[in-house]
């Protein structure tokens, strides 16, 4: 029998996925637990050797060594400072500040309607 690696392929309206299970010490880093990528190319002997190339990337830089992900670096990244994005109430001053001037309080009144439903 010959030896074959496996292709994780699978297709979808003509266009070939690779679809592969996250190894579980690795499920914090990526946020799930299967990954699916678009290969984008309908020929089939295409898609086999990206899917080639892809697991070859993946398995060496999920089985290495060198790259062990410790929890101590999964708590670092989920604890990092977030981006400061603006709460919903402070988008609503500023659309009012920047839209409601000279509107009628009925104007007002469903804006905030909107933003508190």
């Amino acid at each position: 029998m010959v030896d074959q690696p496996p292709s994780y392929l699978f297709t979808k309206r003509n266009i070939y996925y690779y679809s592969r299970r996250i190894p579980p010490d690795m499920w914090a880093v990526y946020g799930k637990k299967r990954m699916v990528i678009s290969l984008g190319t309908c020929s089939h002997n295409e898609a086999l050797n990206l899917s080639h190339l892809l697991t070859k990337k993946l398995d060496a830089q999920w089985f290495s060594a060198v790259q062990t992900v410790s929890m101590l670096d999964v708590l670092a990244r989920k604890l990092e400072p977030q981006r400061l994005q603006p709460k919903l109430s402070q988008a609503r001053d500023a659309y009012l500040k920047l839209r409601g001037v000279g509107k009628s309080k009925t104007f007002q009144r469903a804006t905030s309607r909107n933003i508190n439903a």
